[in-house]
């Protein structure tokens, strides 16, 4: 163990970390982490899930080269030049996870005081692991390990969560969600709680929160949840790699206005939306589809 903490200093003082990588066991997949990024270069340490260990070696390495060059990879945001012919998503490793996958950088830091990056791989079609058409296996082989909500675990009927933290595999797994208002006041709930529905049809209710894909004005799509009355939905949240977009009909144009900015894009550019929800309405079988507007932010 000593000559192996030796060649990892050895490794940090001559490239500004050492790799570290943790072979495939069963099911488990392999990945790959740097250590003492944290130290030479003041950025996250690094990590991918699933890639043989050659290119998990140069895309961890690469990432090293780019924060030591004052290249920032931010969370939240794409990144070219680590995999030929596709971009990375970047995203924030939440902490709950250091002890079961970076217990060398727990040891190396004599703590919890480091912060690191997961970069995220599509498949060959360009599919990411959060999207309805990810194979269950392509999930499970490169776990993603963020607390954002909106790569969480898969609900049940018992799920119970603020409507804010609604994420995609809960819309993938239940399309349709009610207010859980007459549960108000059990453990910590509050009127902001939600509960899946066990029918994947939409019924005239006014306390819905309903999955649906959104297409912006400029042609991007996003999974995203519907609030309200079918036909009259007061709130669109996009459910994007940065977290939760909410723009509603209440909104002061002050509030739309830096809601725009969140999302990095101007309003002509966002509204209209169309919509159209995952399930069917229950009256025609059809799903329920239309534009969601609000006021120009001028």
């Amino acid at each position: 163990m000593e000559e192996f903490d030796r060649k990892v200093r050895q490794d940090i003082e001559t490239y500004g970390c050492s790799v570290l990588h943790i072979a495939a066991e069963g099911d488990l997949p392999p990945f790959a982490y740097s250590v003492g990024i944290t130290k030479s270069a003041s950025a996250p340490e690094v990590v991918v899930i699933g890639l043989k260990q050659p290119m998990a070696h140069f895309v961890v390495n690469e990432y090293n080269r780019r924060v030591r060059a004052g290249e920032p990879v931010l969370p939240g945001r794409m990144h070219s030049g680590f995999v030929q012919g596709f971009d990375l998503a970047a995203e924030k490793v939440d902490p709950s996870f250091y002890e079961e996958y970076f217990g060398y950088n727990l040891w190396f830091n004599e703590g919890p005081s480091f912060e690191v990056v997961q970069l995220v791989y599509p498949n060959t079609s360009g599919v990411w692991p959060w999207q309805p058409e990810a194979s269950a296996w392509f999930k499970s082989w490169q776990p993603i390990l963020t607390s954002n909500p909106a790569f969480s675990m898969k609900p049940t009927l018992a799920t119970r969560k603020p409507v804010e933290d609604m994420s995609v595999e809960d819309l993938e797994t239940y399309p349709v969600w009610e207010f859980a208002w007459d549960e108000e006041g059990s453990d910590e709930q509050d009127e902001t709680w939600v509960r899946p529905i066990d029918e994947a049809v939409i019924h005239e209710r006014f306390s819905l929160c309903a999955g649906a894909a959104v297409r912006l004005a400029n042609g991007l799509v996003y999974p995203a949840v519907l609030f309200g009355e079918v036909g009259d939905f007061n709130g669109v949240a996009l459910l994007t790699l940065e977290g939760r977009v909410l723009f509603t009909v209440a909104d002061s144009k002050a509030a739309v206005k830096a809601t725009l900015k969140q999302l990095g894009l101007p309003h002509a550019a966002v509204f209209p939306m169309a919509y159209s929800t995952r399930a069917p309405l229950r009256a025609t079988g059809q799903p329920a589809m239309g534009t969601f507007q609000v006021a120009a932010a001028t």
